[in-house]
C-alpha cells in the first residue's frame, strides 16, 4: 500500500502495525484449526496446519522486523531513543497519534497472548494423547513396555526388542 505524500510522518508504522495485527488474526485462526484438528484425531490435518503455522509465523516475524526498522527510522525523525517496547516509545510520538498506537499495539499483544495461550493448550493436547496412547497400548501389551526415567525425571516408555512394537515417549 503506497502511503500519500502529505501524509503524517507516523502513518508507515500505523500501517505496518495494521498488516502485523492481520497477520497474529491469522495465526491465531490456525492454531485454533489445529486445535480441532488434534481434538478430532485428524493427524494428517494437525500435520498440514503444522506446516502452514509455521510458515504464517515466519510471516509475522517478517513483518514485526520490517515493522521495529520503521519505528527506528521515526525514532531517529522525532529525536527520540529507540525502544523494542513500542508501549515505551508513544509517549515520545506526537499527541495525535498516541491513542491509535495505543491501541494498535494493545491489540497486538491481546493476539500474542491468546496465540501463545492456544499454542500452550495444543502441546498439552498433544502430551495428554501421546501418554493416553502410551497407557493403552501398555494394557493391551503389558510385555512389550519398559518405563524408564530420564535424569531430569522424564518418564518414557520404550518397546522391548523381542515385542515389535514402536518406541514411544512421552
Amino acid at each position: 500500500m503506497s502511503i500519500p505524500t502529505n501524509a503524517p510522518i507516523w502513518e508507515p508504522i500505523v500501517e505496518a502495525l495494521r498488516a502485523e495485527l492481520q497477520e497474529y488474526g491469522e495465526l491465531l485462526i490456525l492454531i485454533e484449526k489445529q486445535q480441532t484438528a488434534i481434538q478430532k484425531r485428524n493427524m494428517p490435518g494437525y500435520i498440514d496446519l503444522s506446516t502452514e503455522i509455521e510458515s504464517q509465523a515466519a510471516s509475522t516475524s517478517g513483518l514485526r522486523a520490517e515493522r521495529e526498522q520503521k519505528v527506528r527510522t521515526l525514532a531517529e525523525s522525532l529525536n527520540i531513543e529507540y525502544n523494542e517496547n513500542l508501549s515505551e516509545m508513544i509517549p515520545g510520538f506526537p499527541e495525535e497519534s498516541r491513542p491509535m498506537f495505543s491501541a494498535l499495539v494493545d491489540e497486538i499483544n491481546k493476539l500474542i497472548h491468546k496465540t501463545q495461550r492456544k499454542a500452550k493448550q495444543n502441546h498439552m493436547l498433544l502430551v495428554r494423547t501421546l501418554h493416553f496412547t502410551n497407557e493403552l497400548l501398555q494394557k493391551v501389551s503389558p510385555q512389550s513396555f519398559t518405563q524408564t526415567y530420564s535424569p531430569a525425571g522424564n518418564s518414557s516408555f520404550r518397546a522391548n526388542r523381542d515385542s515389535g512394537a514402536v518406541n514411544t515417549s512421552a
